[in-house]
């Protein structure tokens, strides 16, 4: 591996076909003539200067302030859209993403990648992450081959943890995420960016889910059903990691989970260390073992492994 670090080129906003942008314009609270004359004179393709002076123009001139307020959503939700290249010659091992946006800030963390399988068999690589500036912002990043990658702001009401599942379920987008710290809630949606009604899934049961209840990142498929890794926090600086199962059609539907905590070797006999000691963001499956790394305090990092066969064997099915 090399010991140089590289940062991507930026591309704020390069010219976009149009029809990237029309659903989301379609999906605004305007009326059929605004929209209409919207979509007629926005050029194709469109630069962020060509939106930027069409809405203001319509905002200028709209007496709806309901449609101003749209109109303003949408300005905003363009502007953090930006895409970023690496020059192909540079190392995998070389290649950073650093902030790049004030939302950005404070950093990026907790990125949660998936190898996404299209129907017709493309498939692309997308993560979810936190871009932490003042204020907190999910978002998400996709790339085709690790060279050209794009972020996009995400739509998803009071929630985090974000995990999308790695295909589509009955022709749905699908997402797993944490809202407001005590519930696990599924997503289904048309749109990769616009997540709305959550269906919950899961709320604290077990002494080490009562103060909060999440997953370790995205929902592993087998032949079972789908496998979700949890992180629970509990009472007396308690957390730990577990697991639970998922329909494979209908994954809101909870079909067993198990009523321990994962074992981890590094805490010795404990269920669980000290409150927010044990963090994962992804695991895999290989071989017939989940391989899940973890850290510890932030300041080291294990990596657990368990037979699939066994754990599946351990848990308790739902009612």
């Amino acid at each position: 591996a090399s010991t140089r670090v590289v940062l991507p080129a930026l591309e704020e906003f390069p010219d976009r076909p149009r029809g990237e942008i029309e659903p989301l314009i379609r999906s605004l609270s305007l009326s059929n003539g605004l929209r209409t004359q919207l979509l007629k004179q926005l050029p194709d393709p469109y630069t962020y200067s060509d939106l930027f002076q069409l809405i203001d123009h319509f905002r200028l001139n709209c007496p709806q302030i309901a449609e101003r307020k749209a109109l303003k959503q949408l300005l905003e939700t363009v502007d953090d859209y930006y895409d970023m290249h690496f020059a192909p010659e540079t190392q995998l091992s070389e290649r950073v993403l650093a902030p790049v946006l004030d939302h950005e800030s404070r950093g990026l963390e907790d990125a949660r990648f998936v190898r996404f399988t299209e129907t017709h068999g493309q498939m692309t690589y997308y993560a979810t992450y936190t871009a932490n500036g003042q204020q907190s912002q999910n978002r998400l990043l996709q790339t085709d081959d690790f060279l050209q990658f794009r972020s996009s702001l995400l739509d998803v009401p009071s929630a985090s943890q974000l995990a999308l599942f790695p295909r589509r379920i009955r022709g749905h987008y699908a997402l797993l995420c944490q809202v407001d710290r005590f519930h696990q809630c599924l997503f289904y949606a048309d749109r990769l960016t616009r997540w709305q009604h959550p269906i919950l899934l899961q709320e604290p049961r077990e002494y080490w889910e009562l103060s909060a209840l999440g997953n370790c990142g995205v929902p592993l498929e087998t032949p079972q059903g789908w496998l979700v890794i949890t992180h629970g926090e509990g009472p007396l600086g308690i957390s730990a990691l577990s697991a639970c199962l998922l329909d494979h059609d209908e994954p809101s539907r909870m079909l067993a989970r198990l009523r321990e905590p994962l074992p981890i070797a590094a805490l010795g006999a404990r269920p669980g260390a000290q409150l927010g000691d044990i963090s994962s963001s992804g695991s895999l499956i290989h071989q017939g073992k989940i391989l899940i790394p973890y850290a510890l305090r932030y300041q080291a990092g294990g990596l657990l492994v368990i037979d699939l066969a066994s754990l599946l064997a351990r848990m308790e099915p739902e009612a």
